[in-house]
């Protein structure tokens, strides 16, 4: 998996959870969401018209899950988006609301499992396949931090310590990967071509440009700009 971490010193909450649908989550408990309108989320190319919010800081796709301890090989184990997995105590401080271009779960001042510490987060995912998670307050000690594709413990994964991060770089390119095909010797060649997104997480203009190292690589998007919270797809294909 590869995770992109920006640190922007948020003050607020992204959505404002006010209004939101309350989830009455009990302990180790968890909800099932289903939007409406056709509406969709997608996760590592899958795309879902329902997901399950955890009490405990995550959510999965396909089942829900009640497991409080935040192991690698429980995050792993489901697809799931994991914000702040740690053994929390939801209570009534976990909402949902649905938007145009997104849903936002909210977890408000969510305390720690046997602690008086409280946590503020939120999880956004949007129609168009982009998930945020933004941080107000974090409190607890420890937590697990991650997306999954629910295949298992990915081959060489290591463990980063995300409180330790630097800023990074405001714009975002995904699948942040190598163009990979295959074939028979003079094709076909499969896949024959791989669309990127390529978003401004700023708050100014970027002046974008691309370049290949191969000479059989081409790409039609050649330079632009981007606005502020905007995105643009660009296409490489195989040439000859």
């Amino acid at each position: 998996d590869v995770c992109h971490y920006y640190d922007y010193g948020a003050t607020s909450l992204p959505t404002d959870p006010t209004n939101g649908t309350i989830l009455s989550l009990a302990d180790d408990d968890y909800e099932e969401i289903v939007l409406t309108n056709g509406n969709q989320v997608a996760l590592y190319g899958i795309s879902y018209s329902n997901l399950f919010v955890g009490g405990n800081g995550y959510i999965t796709f396909g089942a829900g899950s009640s497991n409080q301890t935040e192991t690698t090989t429980n995050h792993f184990s489901l697809p799931q988006i994991s914000a702040l997995y740690d053994d929390l105590s939801p209570q009534t401080n976990v909402s949902w609301k649905e938007l145009s271009d997104r849903v936002a779960v909210t977890w408000l001042n969510v305390y720690e499992f046997g602690a008086t510490r409280t946590n503020t987060f939120q999880i956004e995912l949007f129609f168009d396949g982009r998930v945020r998670i933004t941080y107000l307050y974090i409190a607890a000690r420890d937590g697990l931090v991650g997306l999954s594709e629910g295949l298992g413990l990915p081959p060489g994964f290591t463990e980063s310590n995300v409180s330790a991060y630097d800023d990074c770089a405001e714009i975002y390119l995904y699948p942040y990967a190598v163009f990979d095909a295959s074939g028979d010797e003079g094709g076909p060649f499969t896949p024959s071509s791989v669309m990127y997104f390529l978003y401004n997480f700023g708050e100014t203009p970027l002046v974008w440009t691309t370049s290949v190292q191969q000479s059989w690589i081409e790409v039609a998007e050649i330079a632009g700009t981007l606005d502020p919270s905007t995105y643009t797809l660009i296409t490489a294909s195989l040439s000859g």
